[in-house]
């Protein structure tokens, strides 16, 4: 495989049909697990993450822990393709390009750690991202689901709108910030971590809140959980800073 265009900091290692990309500073130990992508983990406890997409897991060894999600493609191509993706520019590299864009600007964002994209015949591909594993926190949707009526839900949200706001300023827009990729430190004062950028972009001209919301509403009818207009609200008052 040619080499990729990887942020700085990233490295890339081709072997048997497999291209594993990895942060230099973890290459030692996430090398060996990234390689086991394909076949399910065998030398590693792995158990289903409710955050992300389906096909993530939380995979650890005796002293670290990663979520590591499959890419899977969306909408109508997926009841086909499921997880296979075309081209020689894997779009898992994008993500890593833009969440180390936004981490380097100071947005709270899940740390891409590295990748395995695996060539099934030149130009056809499946592919896995590894990120940190955030403790302590749980996906917004969950939080939402038990803290009806709670006294700090329209801090969180707002804290919510704060993040999105640094995505927006760092120039990124995400085509589907969802209840199930922000994830919630509720404790103290409310923390609010992004995750999941598959098919985000960089543009020139910061996107504005109003899409936001709308698949915020859409993914609490996916999910049967309440979210009223005072909550969207708080949002986006905490998206513009008031």
């Amino acid at each position: 495989m040619a080499p990729l265009r990887l942020p700085a900091g990233f490295s890339q290692r081709d072997r048997d049909g497999l291209t594993i990309i990895y942060r230099d500073v973890e290459g030692a130990w996430i090398e060996p697990l990234l390689a086991e992508c394909p076949v399910g983990f065998r030398s590693y406890a792995s158990t289903p993450f409710a955050a992300g997409r389906g096909g993530t897991r939380l995979v650890e060894n005796e002293a670290q822990q990663v979520v590591v999600r499959q890419g899977l493609r969306g909408g109508l191509p997926g009841r086909f393709l499921i997880n296979l993706y075309f081209g020689f520019a894997p779009r898992v590299v994008q993500e890593i390009e833009v969440t180390e864009h936004l981490r380097q600007c100071g947005v709270a964002v899940a740390p891409a750690i590295g990748a395995a994209v695996q060539w099934l015949v030149p130009g056809c591909y499946r592919s896995w991202l590894a990120t940190d594993y955030i403790a302590g926190s749980e996906t917004l949707g969950s939080w939402l689901g038990s803290h009806v009526g709670s006294e700090n839900r329209r801090d969180v949200l707002r804290a919510l709108g704060a993040a999105v706001r640094g995505m927006h300023d760092a120039g990124v827009v995400h085509p589907d910030l969802n209840l199930d990729n922000a994830m919630i430190d509720a404790n103290a004062e409310p923390t609010v971590t992004l995750i999941d950028f598959d098919g985000a972009r960089r543009v020139s001209t910061p996107p504005a809140i109003e899409p936001v919301l709308r698949r915020l509403q859409r993914s609490a009818n996916r999910l049967g959980t309440m979210i009223s207009a005072s909550d969207l609200e708080a949002v986006k008052t905490g998206h513009d800073g008031k």
